[in-house]
């Protein structure tokens, strides 16, 4: 649609590179503001849950005749009041995938969007939407799983490194 980008652009010093590392996702202090007086990015009111629950940090709503399948992910777990306040700690889930890729210069070369994967995990066994309940919900395993986070807790298994969501150019998984 019109919001919609096929890549994100932006410039950095002179240097060489040898890879990127980024994260998935909105910081605490950001991820509970109000979107109609955020600044962009975070002005999108379609990427937002509640005050409570934040914005999703990725968005993936999938067709394939006649099957439709979204997989939103943002932090949970979040306690405040009502979902229309932002809590006052984190949230007991935070799920911001920590991305890092090697072996090439992304001032060159794209980062891939394995949409493949995300193809694939709409197909799997078991699935369904799957926009929250990570833990425990059996739709949100097989997808839940390409992020490198572990459902209980949110934060990273093994630094994330084990995220399949996106790659390096010539970075190939052995399934």
């Amino acid at each position: 649609g019109e919001n919609s980008n096929i890549s994100i652009r932006g410039e950095v010093g002179n240097a060489a590179f040898s890879g990127i590392r980024f994260t998935l996702g909105v910081p605490f202090e950001l991820n509970h503001a109000n979107p109609m007086t955020a600044a962009a990015p975070l002005n999108r009111g379609d990427l937002f849950w509640s005050w409570q629950s934040g914005y999703k940090f990725l968005g993936a709503d999938l067709a394939d005749t006649p099957r439709e399948w979204s997989f939103h992910l943002g932090s949970t777990g979040c306690v405040s009041a009502s979902a229309l306040r932002a809590p006052e700690s984190p949230c007991a889930q935070p799920n911001r995938v920590k991305v890092e890729l090697h072996g090439f210069d992304p001032t060159r070369e794209p980062v891939l969007v394995r949409v493949d994967e995300l193809f694939a995990s709409m197909h799997a066994p078991e699935s369904a939407t799957c926009t929250g309940s990570y833990a425990h919900d059996r739709a949100c395993a097989d997808v839940y799983s390409k992020t490198g986070l572990r459902p209980h807790d949110g934060q990273c298994e093994t630094a994330c490194s084990s995220q399949r969501l996106f790659s390096a150019p010539e970075e190939r998984y052995v399934e």
